[in-house]
């Protein structure tokens, strides 16, 4: 809940790319004015409600990727403990290697959520530099109440057959093998002290029979 007000907060502090009176996007609209000498955005050289949607994608998912590592730390962190604790319950310790050698341990799934981000993230700049680029401003502001300018503000359905499929590559074999070493060599000691032990109880009984 912290983290959701946290969240919140500074969601307010970079602005809101929807309200014209923001007044960090109120400082890019100038700064875009300023540099094509206009005054208008009308008369920029591009949609400016494309660009705008770019930094407002680009300021959002920055904190959002902020906010995830401090949560990927997080959770490395109490993934070390756990294989610390290895050390007294060796069923976390087979729990560990089995989890990295089938890839569905936290390292993978971290990874899996950050080459998803990047895909989502590069598809949406990709789309929001269409509508800079390839939408006009008139149709972009009529759409709504013109189906003329609508349909022209349409994506080509060519776009999306440009768009290549999502294709995670889970860790090889070798980077999984590495992986496993930590929780191998602690289970590796569970099993030198069942041995020892094994064979410390032996020679007891030994000596008791004879």
């Amino acid at each position: 809940m912290d983290t959701e007000f946290a969240i919140a907060a500074d969601l307010r502090r970079i602005g809101d790319s929807h309200n014209p009176n923001d007044p960090h996007f109120a400082e890019f609209k100038a700064i875009l004015l300023k540099r094509y000498g206009v005054s208008k955005v009308e008369d920029l050289p591009f949609n400016y409600r494309g660009v705008l949607a770019q930094e407002g994608e680009r300021l959002t998912s920055g904190l959002f990727k902020r906010y995830a590592a401090r949560a990927a730390d997080i959770q490395n962190a109490q993934v070390d403990r756990l294989t610390v604790l290895g050390v007294i319950s060796p069923a976390l310790a087979v729990r560990r290697a089995s989890m990295t050698g089938a890839a569905t341990d936290l390292g993978t799934h971290l990874a899996f959520l950050a080459a998803a981000e990047a895909y989502r993230y590069d598809m949406v700049q990709k789309l929001n530099g269409l509508q800079a680029t390839a939408v006009a401003s008139a149709d972009d502001a009529a759409r709504s109440k013109d189906p003329i300018a609508d349909r022209r503000t349409r994506i080509s359905a060519d776009f999306w057959k440009s768009i290549p499929d999502f294709d995670f590559a889970a860790p090889s074999p070798a980077q999984r093998a590495s992986a496993m070493a930590m929780p191998l060599a602690v289970l590796g000691l569970w099993v030198a002290l069942a041995l020892a032990l094994f064979a410390v109880a032996s020679r007891r009984l030994e000596r008791a029979r004879a």
